[in-house]
């Protein structure tokens, strides 16, 4: 799994919200959640919006302050 998916699990584990709840209020199949969650996918820039409006947080604190070069 890739740092920045890690990451993005761990702010939606912060978050306290299921991934049934994130993915009613995203709009994205539950099963795509989860699959891109496992690292078995590519999030989109709008997935990334999403996220981060049902989260209620900028979309940047969904991204780690230090990625592999």
């Amino acid at each position: 799994m890739s740092k920045l998916v890690a990451h993005l699990n761990a702010v939606i584990g912060s978050a306290g919200m299921s991934k049934a709840e994130l993915s009613r209020r995203t709009g994205i199949a539950y099963k795509t959640l989860c699959r891109k969650l496992a690292g078995r996918g590519e999030f989109t820039v709008t997935d990334y919006l999403k996220i981060a409006r049902a989260l209620g947080v900028n979309v940047s604190t969904l991204i780690p302050k230090e990625l592999p070069a």
